[in-house]
C-alpha cells in the first residue's frame, strides 16, 4: 500500500514540475523553510523567524579560593530560516537510496541576549550583568547525506549525515563589563570563530540531526504527512517568502 507520505511526494514533484531527486529534494528544503518561518500550528510547532529560546545557558567555574557562575537567558535567534541551499546529487534517480553532496548558506545571523556573571573571590562576592550580541557573517553548514528514499520497501531513514560548520566573521558586543568590553568582544569572537571552524561543533551537529530526522521523523510518518500537506496547502502571506 502506498503511504501518504509517498503521495504527498508526488504530488509535490508534480506541482514544482520536477521529476529528480535533486529536484524534490529541493522542494522539501522550501517546505522545511515554509514550516519554519511561519510555524505550524497543529503540530505545536512556532515560527523560528526568530527563533525564541526558553531555556537558560549556565555554567560554573571553582577555582577552591574563588568560584564563577555565568548565565546566559532572554536568548533570540535571528536570520535562522534566511538560508540559499546549493546540492550536488551523486546518485541516479532510479536507486533506492539518494546521497547529496550539500551547502546551506547564510548572510548573517544575530542572536541577543542577556548575561549575568556572579563571582566570589575570597568571599568577596561581585556580579557583573548586561546584553550580549552574538553576529555571524557568512555562515555555512555543508557536507554529505545518504538516505532511503520511500516507494522501494525499504525503512526510509537517514544512513550517513555529516556537517561541517564555517563563518567568515564572528562578532560579540557587551554592555556592563566597563574597560574591559572591547578585549573581551575580540578575544570570544575569535576564539568561537576557530572553533568553529575546527569542525568540532559540526561533527555533534551532524550526529544530533542524524539521530533526531530518524527518531522524530521518519519512524513518524503522519508526522512528516502533516508537514507535508502544511507546505502543499498554505501560501505564504504577502512580504514573507524568502526572496530566492
Amino acid at each position: 500500500m502506498v503511504s501518504l507520505k509517498l503521495f504527498t511526494f508526488v504530488v509535490l514533484v508534480y506541482t514544482a514540475n520536477a521529476g529528480k531527486d535533486l529536484d524534490l529534494g529541493y522542494k522539501l528544503v522550501d517546505c522545511f523553510q515554509k514550516a519554519m518561518i511561519l510555524g505550524i500550528p497543529s503540530l505545536g510547532y512556532k515560527s523560528h523567524d526568530p527563533l525564541i529560546i526558553s531555556r537558560n545557558l549556565y555554567w560554573t567555574l571553582d577555582f577552591g579560593f574563588s568560584s564563577a557562575s555565568f548565565n546566559v537567558s532572554n536568548m533570540i535567534w535571528y536570520g535562522l530560516p534566511q538560508w540559499n541551499v546549493t546540492a550536488k546529487q551523486l546518485t541516479e534517480d532510479h536507486e533506492p537510496h539518494v546521497i547529496f553532496d550539500y551547502n546551506i548558506h547564510w548572510n548573517k545571523w544575530l542572536l541577543t541576549s542577556l548575561y549575568k556573571v556572579d563571582i566570589d573571590a575570597n568571599s568577596n562576592p561581585s556580579a557583573l550583568e548586561g546584553n550580549m550580541n552574538i553576529t555571524m557573517d557568512n555562515t555555512d553548514w555543508w557536507g554529505r547525506v545518504n538516505f532511503t528514499k520511500p516507494g522501494f520497501n525499504l525503512t526510509e531513514q537517514v544512513n550517513d549525515l555529516t556537517v561541517y560548520w564555517t563563518a567568515d566573521q564572528v562578532g560579540l558586543s557587551f554592555t556592563g563589563l566597563g574597560d574591559i568590553e572591547e578585549i573581551v568582544s575580540s578575544t570570544l569572537g575569535f576564539t568561537i570563530k576557530n572553533f568553529l571552524n575546527s569542525g568540532a561543533l559540526g561533527n555533534k551537529l551532524g550526529e544530533f540531526f542524524h539521530t533526531r530526522l530518524n527518531t522524530n521523523y521518519f519512524q513518524q510518518n503522519e508526522k512528516i504527512d502533516a508537514i507535508l500537506e502544511f507546505c502543499r496547502t498554505t501560501p505564504y502571506p504577502d512580504g514573507l517568502k524568502p526572496k530566492p
